[in-house]
């Protein structure tokens, strides 16, 4: 009964275990003056056991596939825990489409397990630059230099234009200034007045200005299923147990 509690155990946690493989970061438009400056996808594994992608496949959005063999890669086929690894050997009719294009990944199961879209990677500004996830294996995306193999780092912070609100209190004040001169002017010219209560402006909420627009991957990860999965399990292994003390009662 042991035995059979402990294998019962280790089948529902062994999901916890399991690593995700990402789409991680692509370069649709390389620049082309040397011999191996080719278009790549580099995928990560988050995980902490290392996973063997052999056989498994990209797909683009014309439907053209390519398997993951040793002869695309880097080196081989074989993603160390949180490392990543390099496919650029395209065939078969496999691209990265400079305009927009859709990438899938799928296992040796043939089911898919992640996808990216991109766009606008024709123009002068994203020649020789990637698409890539901030931070590795994260939801957001950013067009940034290639880290090819390496960390893509993690996500920038929106930088603040302090612009804005330097130019709106050098306005302020200048109106103030020039309102006070006029007011001094016309009390010397026509005597004393009733002092007169200005009601001061209330100040406008700053306004953050980023300039940079992310995007958001539609896979994301939770711990509900892990965490349901660890509580069967333990359910498991106290009946198994309960039972257990009864038969040798």
């Amino acid at each position: 009964m042991r035995k059979l509690a402990l294998l019962l155990l280790l089948t529902l946690l062994f999901p916890l275990c399991s690593a995700t493989i990402y789409i991680n970061e692509l370069m649709p438009n390389p620049i082309d003056d040397c011999l191996d400056c080719t278009e790549w996808v580099e995928l990560y594994n988050d995980g902490n056991e290392d996973v063997d992608v052999g056989n498994y496949a990209l797909n683009d959005s014309t439907d053209h596939y390519i398997y993951i063999k040793l002869a695309s890669t880097d080196s081989n086929t074989i993603i160390k825990a949180n490392d990543f690894l390099v496919i650029y050997n395209f065939s078969y009719g496999f691209k990265l489409r400079n305009s927009e294009d859709t990438i899938r990944l799928f296992d040796k199961d043939e089911s898919e397990i992640d996808s990216v879209s991109y766009s606008n990677f024709n123009t002068k500004a994203s020649y020789d630059k990637t698409w890539s996830r901030r931070p590795d294996g994260g939801e957001f995306w950013e067009k940034i230099e290639p880290t090819r193999g390496e960390s893509n780092g993690e996500e920038d912070p929106p930088e603040e234009d302090n612009n804005v609100e330097e130019t709106t209190t050098n306005n302020d004040e200048t109106a103030d200034n020039n309102e006070q001169a006029s007011d001094s002017t016309n009390q010397d010219e026509e005597g004393p007045k009733e002092e007169q209560v200005i009601e001061e402006p209330e100040e406008e909420e700053e306004q953050k200005i980023t300039g940079k627009t992310v995007y958001v991957s539609t896979q994301k990860k939770s711990l509900t299923k892990p965490l349901l999965l660890l509580l069967l399990g333990l359910l498991v292994v106290v009946v198994v147990l309960q039972m257990q003390l009864v038969s040798n009662k």
